[in-house]
């Protein structure tokens, strides 16, 4: 049996349960006239890219809500998986990723349980930052 690494905020850990990744290309067709197929396909940047996965853990401390509209979770993620003898199969790396969701749970025998969310957005030139309404950057 192979293995995942999740490595987020300087820890690592691989007691991942689930793991989701979902880049979302979002594509315009463009047609002539009289014609059933597309001429041209152009790509709709930015590249939307969620992330989320299940770990198991021993304690977990939650964002304060207030500090995290202050100053929204911003930071790399990198996700490892190994086959059962620890060779590299595929590995992911997701830069300046925003955390949108985090859900803790326990069963009823003990086990404790995180679900963690991220997005990033990637333009033409590689990571693209949202704007407000003055240009700025939101998220950093």
């Amino acid at each position: 049996q192979g293995s995942m690494i999740v490595e987020c905020a300087g820890a690592s850990t691989d007691r991942v349960t689930s793991f989701s990744h979902t880049i979302n290309v979002p594509l315009s067709p463009i047609y002539v006239i009289g014609s059933a197929t597309a001429v041209q396909v152009d790509v709709m940047w930015p590249i939307a890219i969620t992330t989320s996965f299940t770990l198991e853990i021993d304690r977990y401390k939650y964002n304060r809500l207030r500090k995290y509209l202050k100053s929204p979770t911003v930071e790399d993620i990198a996700i490892k998986i190994n086959d059962c003898f620890g060779n590299k199969i595929q590995n992911y790396e997701i830069k300046d990723a925003r955390l949108l969701g985090e859900n803790v749970s326990q069963s009823v025998d003990g086990r404790l349980t995180v679900n963690l969310q991220y997005q990033s957005y990637y333009n033409k030139r590689g990571l693209c930052y949202p704007l407000d309404a003055h240009g700025n950057r939101v998220w950093k």
